[in-house]
């Protein structure tokens, strides 16, 4: 338990508070692979199925609501026997064709091709999308290339990613078509139904124990120094060595910290780094590492007067297969 103090502001009395002891309990083991059971030959396509499993009946109902019960949903492999300008509903999983977005089989082929002597340097791309991407609507068995125009909706490619499911109401171009030949015209597209929501208990009262949620500190190892001043006062007033004692008496019943991802900023990733060969970079200190060093300061300040549970984010350096594993314990010694 611990003991926070303070002074009252028109005397030499103290006041203190005692930060209750709650028990709590870690629902993230089921996430936790160890190293000797990590398995690395998983491709996305089964988390894609299962997502598509959870969510067809969702979009399903969705569906039913705008367009009525007796709305025309069909599988994609139904569309080769469906006339062709008859509109219909099918539903699937979203793929964005994108020729500029780094392809893992094809920098293992251009790096195999490239010797020692000749290394080419390649060019940082501030973007991956273009105007010639195109959208794919898949399910277990077949896919179908969209084709979206202006005179059906004012949807764009652009608007789009990988990995959406949804229903879309369209029909088969023709063959023959100049435009859009052999692809399915898109006219509308239905998004999943929200999900039951669980009720959950309304806190009765400002004595009852609670946990603080805190996320994008984007630390960096040019510019940490900027928010340096923000994290103290936070640790301070967390802890309990900042405010009045009403303020305190209410910071006491804080009972866990929760960093909720990307304490590191994305200027630490050194692109150029990642994207060069490993005997290039040898003896190069990385960016993250002044910024990890600075973030493992804040952490032992926080970690003094509270408990502190630390997630990994997109920035941060731990691995970016989800779902995502625990920070490194070596990446923080004064823990």
């Amino acid at each position: 338990m611990t003991l926070l103090s303070t002074y009252q502001e028109n005397d030499d009395c103290r006041v203190n508070f005692k930060r209750e002891d709650v028990e709590t309990s870690d629902k993230s083991t089921r996430f936790v692979m160890p190293f000797h059971k990590r398995e690395y030959q998983k491709q996305y396509y089964h988390v894609y199925r299962e997502r598509l499993e959870a969510l067809r009946e969702r979009v399903a109902v969705s569906v039913r609501k705008q367009l009525g019960p007796q709305a025309n949903i069909k599988s994609l492999s139904d569309l080769d026997n469906i006339e062709t300008g008859k509109n219909v509903v099918v539903i699937g999983t979203l793929f964005k064709i994108q020729n500029l977005k780094p392809n893992i089989l094809k920098e293992v082929g251009e790096e195999n091709a490239i010797t020692n002597e000749e290394v080419a340097e390649k060019p940082i791309l501030d973007k991956y999308i273009e105007e010639t991407d195109e959208l794919v609507l898949e399910d277990e068995l077949q896919r179908a290339r969209l084709h979206l125009t202006e005179a059906d909706t004012d949807l764009k490619v652009d608007q789009f990613v990988s990995g959406i499911v949804c229903g879309i109401l369209g029909c088969m171009n023709k063959n023959e078509s100049t435009d859009g030949g052999g692809k399915f015209r898109v006219k509308k597209v239905f998004m999943p139904d929200c999900p039951a929501q669980i009720p959950r208990k309304k806190l009765t009262s400002l004595s009852e124990p609670k946990i603080a949620f805190m996320s994008g500190i984007e630390l960096s190892g040019s510019t940490s120094s900027k928010c340096l001043g923000a994290l103290e006062l936070a640790s301070s007033w967390i802890v309990g060595e900042a405010g009045d004692v009403t303020d305190q008496e209410q910071n006491s019943k804080i009972i866990k910290l929760v960093i909720a991802g990307n304490s590191i900023s994305a200027e630490s990733r050194d692109r150029k780094v990642l994207s060069t060969a490993k005997y290039l970079t040898s003896g190069q200190e990385a960016l993250s590492v002044n910024a990890v060093n600075v973030f493992d300061g804040i952490l032992e300040e926080f970690s003094s007067g509270i408990d502190v549970d630390l997630m990994p984010g997109e920035n941060d350096p731990a691995n970016q297969i989800m779902p995502q594993q625990p920070l490194h314990c070596c990446l923080f010694p004064s823990k």
